[in-house]
């Protein structure tokens, strides 16, 4: 019998896939056993988009197909009030109501040959925490894909860190639509959860990690900071070296890019380009676009998805041009 099997459990949506995804392969290149379980075009999807990873690194993880009944896919909604993907919510809930059968079989099958099955699941699919209760030799952890301080936020939107630190907590209802919203209360399960793992570090939220812990909702949890969990720069000999299973980026070089970005940033060459794409497939209005640009203080060239671009131009006769030699 093998010793542990690791099952990541990603939402379907790009940025919870893509971070669940670096964090097996980061598990994976320590010599576990890993298993990325997902609906079959979130699969090719994750694989197809990963970045920052030697290629040949996505064969240290077995891939499973969660598979789930056919649903609706209309365009985004260009007219709508606020930019939050809703088109994407009849996926949202097909794979809610389907990949549980598909997920309890697997972790069933993988139970039998391992000694402990650890399920990390994205914590808005809390039905695979359920489903890890139900085995004998497994135990769930959840993983948060947003800043811990945002958690604090919705636990406590008044409490002094975070007007300590300037913030301003935004109610879920402020960046989210109210069909999301329900469904995340919707999907809710008294399942217990063993630790919580965040893609974050002590040296960004190292209070707001403690303060969160002592909470009632995560008191009994193990909290594991494991982040920035997207692979900035990667060691050179680590992405060239012949016959290398998995090219792991290391704290130091991760560390190393956060602190030079601005530095980069600054840096670039007169009519450099840059490129930047959002991460959900939102209307991005030109406003938006144009905020960015200015940020960045150099002639940018973007790249956006058609939807994105269609709403771009839609606002552009109404609002300032982006700066001179960018485009859109």
């Amino acid at each position: 019998m093998e010793s542990v099997a690791v099952v990541a459990v990603p939402f379907p949506a790009q940025g919870h896939l893509n971070q669940l995804l670096h964090l097996s392969l980061l598990l994976a290149s320590r010599g576990l056993s890993v298993h990325y379980a997902a609906p079959p075009p979130h699969v090719r999807q994750a694989r197809a988009r990963v970045h920052g990873w030697d290629p040949r690194a996505l064969g240290s993880i077995e891939f499973h197909d969660l598979d789930v009944s056919a649903y609706d896919s209309p365009p985004p909604d260009l007219a709508a009030p606020s930019p939050f993907p809703n088109h994407l919510m009849p996926m949202f809930e097909t794979f809610a109501a389907a990949a549980r059968a598909p997920l309890a079989a697997l972790l069933q099958r993988l139970s039998a040959t391992h000694r402990r099955v650890a399920v990390v699941f994205d914590r808005l699919n809390p039905f695979a925490a359920t489903e890890a209760a139900r085995l004998g030799n497994g135990e769930a952890f959840g993983l948060q894909c947003v800043a811990i301080s945002y958690d604090l936020g919705w636990l406590d939107p008044g409490h002094r860190l975070i007007s300590d630190y300037g913030l301003k907590f935004l109610p879920p209802d402020a960046c989210m639509s109210k069909e999301f919203v329900d469904f995340v209360f919707q999907m809710e399960e008294a399942a217990p959860v063993a630790g919580l793992v965040m893609n974050t570090c002590r040296a960004l939220e190292g209070e707001f990690i403690d303060v969160v812990a002592a909470q009632p909702p995560f008191q009994g949890q193990r909290f594991f900071a494991v982040g920035p969990l997207n692979p900035l720069l990667l060691d050179a000999d680590a992405r060239t070296t012949p016959g290398q299973a998995h090219a792991t980026p290391t704290r130091r070089t991760r560390s190393a890019s956060i602190q030079l970005l601005p530095l980069r940033m600054h840096a670039m060459r007169k009519g450099a380009r840059a490129h930047a794409c959002s991460g959900s497939p939102a209307p991005f209005p030109a406003r938006a676009c144009l905020a960015l640009a200015l940020a960045l203080a150099r002639a940018c060239m973007w790249r956006t998805r058609p939807a994105v671009a269609v709403h771009a131009r839609m606002h552009a006769a109404a609002e300032p041009r982006a700066p001179a030699g960018g485009q859109r």
